[in-house]
C-alpha cells in the first residue's frame, strides 16, 4: 500500500518515490497534492518543528503557522535532505550561492502557491477531516489573512 504522502503525486515511472517527492516540493503547485499538504502542515502545527509552536486550534491556514519566507527555507531543507541518503550540508562559498539561489527560487514557487493554492488546500483540508469525523477546531478560510505575506517577488529573479 502506498503511503499518504505519495497517493496524490502524478504516476512517473521514471522517478522513484523520493524523486516524485521533491518533485513536487520544488513546484507551485505542493498544496493540491492532499496527502503531502496534510503532512507538511501537520508538522508545523506539532511545534515540533524548530522555529514553530505547538497550535491547539488545527487545523491552521498555512500563512498563519509560517512566513512564505520560512517555509520557503524548510522546502529547500526537505528538497535537499531527500537527495541523497546521509545527506549533509556542504560548506563553502559556492554552496551558500547554490543554497541561496535555491532559496530564491522556492520563495517564489511558494509564493505562488499560497496565492493560487492556500485557500482551496485548506477548505479540501477541513472538509477531509470532517469526513474522516475529525474535530475542526479553526477559522475558516475566510477568515485568512495572508496581507503580511506579500512579498516583492523582485527579490527573488
Amino acid at each position: 500500500m502506498e503511503p499518504d504522502i505519495l497517493k496524490d503525486l502524478p504516476e512517473d515511472p521514471d522517478l522513484s518515490p523520493t524523486e516524485r517527492v521533491r518533485k513536487a516540493i520544488l513546484s507551485a503547485d505542493m498544496y493540491t497534492f492532499p496527502g503531502l499538504y496534510d503532512r507538511w502542515t501537520e508538522g508545523f502545527e506539532s511545534g515540533l518543528i524548530r522555529g514553530t509552536r505547538m497550535r491547539v486550534n488545527m487545523p491552521t491556514p498555512i500563512p498563519q503557522l509560517l512566513t512564505a519566507a520560512h517555509e520557503a527555507h524548510f522546502r529547500c531543507e526537505v528538497y535537499l535532505c531527500l537527495s541523497r541518503r546521509g545527506y549533509s550540508h556542504p560548506t563553502g562559498q559556492e554552496e551558500a550561492g547554490v543554497r541561496k539561489k535555491l532559496w530564491k527560487k522556492m520563495c517564489a514557487l511558494v509564493a505562488s502557491d499560497r496565492k493560487n493554492n492556500a485557500v482551496a488546500a485548506h477548505t479540501d483540508r477541513l472538509a477531509r477531516r470532517h469526513a474522516a469525523g475529525l474535530k475542526n477546531t479553526n477559522k475558516a478560510p475566510a477568515d485568512v489573512d495572508s496581507s503580511d505575506d506579500e512579498m516583492d517577488e523582485s527579490l527573488f529573479t
